[in-house]
């Protein structure tokens, strides 16, 4: 699909739930193109999420994640769907790089909504921050050294409390 046909886009981001999948479904039958991140480190978008989409019989765009500014910037995406792992009291803990997109969707005046996101053991993957890919340092480790890199994010909505 090319980025000039792109009418209205709905990005997500987070790990898919039912219930989200259900939401999604909707938003494609009214004619919103659903963005499927890649979501690195873990690479959610290109398997757990893809999956279930397929499985939902819904096409999608998937896209890198440094993609997502420009798309942004296109005014292409009308709403971001942040699927948070845990609701806290002063906000909502997601996916690393959620922070990210909730900031560049309230640069560019995009409807925010979160919805619940399926709980995986992030523990499990190969990659725990975007300095690896498939387990393999992608950098020179004299120049990054040991780094603490945390794996989610705490966002706070704006008017809350």
């Amino acid at each position: 699909m090319e980025i000039t046909n792109i009418k209205k886009a709905v990005l997500f981001w987070g790990i898919l739930s039912e219930e989200a999948v259900i939401y999604l479904k909707e938003k494609f039958h009214r004619g919103f193109v659903l963005v499927n991140p890649e979501l690195r480190p873990y690479l959610l978008g290109l398997g757990w999420n893809r999956d279930a989409l397929s499985a939902a019989g819904l096409e999608f765009l998937y896209c890198t994640d440094n993609m997502l500014g420009h798309l942004f910037y296109l005014q292409k995406i009308k709403e971001l769907l942040i699927l948070y792992q845990k609701k806290m009291d002063d906000g909502y803990l997601c996916l690393s790089g959620s922070l990210y997109v909730y900031e560049l969707a309230k640069y560019h005046n995009v409807d925010v909504k979160f919805a619940a996101g399926t709980e995986l053991d992030l523990d499990k993957f190969s990659d725990s921050d975007a300095s690896t890919l498939a387990g393999r340092p992608m950098y020179v480790e004299s120049l990054l050294g040991e780094v603490e890199k945390p794996r989610l994010d705490l966002i706070k909505e704006e008017g809350d409390g």
